[in-house]
């Protein structure tokens, strides 16, 4: 199951990014998604040393949401 959310999370990144690129708003959404996915496994299999940048990207992800959503 872990390596599914694996392979789940590094998709739904890549995609998040391939918006962002476009300059489609979603793509922050489905970074906040995939980032919830990589912060459980970080959580569940006690790596927290990765798991602190991920709060921090989640952070920067909801606050570039709002941003764009401000122009």
């Amino acid at each position: 199951m872990t390596l599914i959310l694996q392979i789940i999370a590094a998709i739904l990144s890549i995609v998040g990014g391939i918006f962002i690129v476009y300059k489609n708003r979603v793509g922050y959404i489905i970074w906040i998604l995939s980032n919830f996915i990589w912060l459980w496994l970080f959580g569940r299999t006690g790596l927290w040393i990765s798991f602190a940048p991920f709060i921090f990207y989640q952070g920067m992800n909801v606050w570039g949401y709002i941003k764009w959503g401000k122009k």
